[in-house]
């Protein structure tokens, strides 16, 4: 969980990284911080719907990870409230966020320890509870057995009388059928024919079977891109429309499995075919929110989060159908975090730094109710681990459903708030 919450979601994260420094250094919106906010609100909520309704049977998650990750995301986002509430983004407050994405990590990086004395705490808390209850719940019952001591003392006596004679009335009936079988005083002998079981024997076709293994070896030798689905039309029609695609990634990034050496250089190959992809799409959505005059903002909430968020959703069903849906959890709200510290933290950071010798040093946030949709993260949050709480911290379907429908809920009241309640500048 802790490699989930920090490298993992380091990775899945970069998406909200490249949108936020378009949005900062190319285009000049709130594209990137709508970005940020909306697949905040997808990743707590709307990813671990789609795990929970992905798991095939309850997957049961540990209480701390939660509790860990969500306590932390809260602390993030108040800072990300203090930082924005005045509608000026400074510095020195980009610096604090960049600072605190620091301090993420060295906290999680003594997680065994501080889990330890939370545990620890707890199991306190929670003994001195058992034990008051168990003393008030003894002195109840003590007036109530005194009462039952004489009742049940005379039971025992007569289910002792009643036994002892059940076992005379027996040993009288083995007498007479012993005298009976054994006139002469010998024993009856008895003969058990036993048979053995009989033996199968199986041949093994070792040819068969080698050409076999010799097939799957040819086969499995050609890398997947090169090999033709089997099923059908619509099948092998997304097979040629996504093997372009396939086939760049397949020559320009390194599969770790065959050369684990290389694997910083695939790492890095990842990041950017991302970040290209963002700047792609947030050229796009920007160009689709001019044309219908939608503000930038609600664009972010919406499109760009839940574009953003596949990776997270992604490995969090595929971690669900395996039964691991804590790792995935938290993954969602390490990358939450990582969003609001890194994602945005280093973009503001470096902008304010290059401008700052124009004479404007601040970066300014043109979306309204921007500051009461991100202090709404922090009830998204408290509700996650409120409903995990209340399922006996497991991904079911029941889970799944309760999310889904708190997710759309908050969706819906950030965009009323956006298009109604505040003037909100179009792309």
């Amino acid at each position: 969980d802790v490699a989930a919450a920090t490298f993992m979601a380091m990775a899945t994260s970069a998406p909200e990284l490249c949108v936020n420094i378009i949005g900062t250094f190319i285009t000049e919106s709130d594209i990137g911080i709508g970005t940020v906010v909306g697949s905040s609100m997808f990743n707590t909520l709307g990813v671990g719907a789609l795990g929970s309704l992905a798991a095939s049977s309850p997957i049961q998650v540990d209480w701390w990870p939660v509790t860990r990750d969500c306590t932390l995301y809260i602390i993030s986002i108040l800072l990300l409230v203090v930082m924005t509430w005045d509608g000026l983004i400074f510095w020195y407050e980009g610096l604090i966020l960049f600072i605190a994405y620091f301090v993420y990590f060295a906290i999680m990086f003594n997680n065994k320890r501080i889990s330890r004395k939370v545990k620890k705490l707890v199991e306190r808390c929670s003994s001195k509870r058992n034990s008051s209850t168990e003393d008030l719940a003894k002195s109840e019952s003590s007036d109530a057995d005194e009462g039952k001591t004489n009742e049940i003392y005379y039971i025992e006596e007569a289910r002792k009388s009643f036994s002892e004679h059940e076992k005379s009335k027996e040993n009288n009936v083995e007498d007479n059928d012993t005298k009976k079988d054994k006139p002469n005083g010998t024993s009856p002998s008895v003969i058990y024919n036993i048979e053995e079981p009989t033996n199968y024997n199986f041949e093994i076709h070792e040819n068969e079977k080698s050409e076999e293994n010799e097939a799957e070896k040819k086969g499995s030798q050609r890398p997947k891109i090169f090999r033709m689905p089997e099923g059908g039309c619509l099948k092998k029609m997304f097979f040629f429309y996504v093997w372009p695609i396939k086939f760049l990634l397949f020559c320009t990034i390194p599969n770790p499995k065959v050369s684990p050496k290389l694997f910083p250089i695939t790492f890095f190959m990842c990041v950017l075919f991302i970040g290209g992809n963002s700047y792609i799409i947030s050229w796009m959505i920007s160009v689709i929110g001019h044309t219908f005059e939608i503000p930038d903002a609600i664009l972010g909430l919406t499109f760009l989060a839940a574009g953003g968020c596949l990776p997270e959703a992604m490995s969090l069903i595929i971690m669900s159908r395996r039964g691991e849906g804590g790792m995935g959890i938290s993954n969602a709200l390490g990358a939450n975090t990582m969003n609001i510290l890194l994602s945005l933290g280093l973009p503001w950071f470096i902008k304010t730094i290059i401008i700052s010798g124009s004479g404007s040093a601040f970066i300014e946030i043109t979306a309204g109710s921007m500051e009461y949709t991100i202090l709404g993260l922090m009830i998204v949050a408290f509700t996650l681990v409120v409903t995990l709480y209340f399922n006996g911290f497991q991904l079911s379907r029941r889970t799944g459903i309760i999310l889904l429908v708190i997710y759309f809920c908050f969706l819906s009241a950030a965009i009323t708030m956006e298009l109604l309640l505040f003037e909100t500048p179009d792309c």
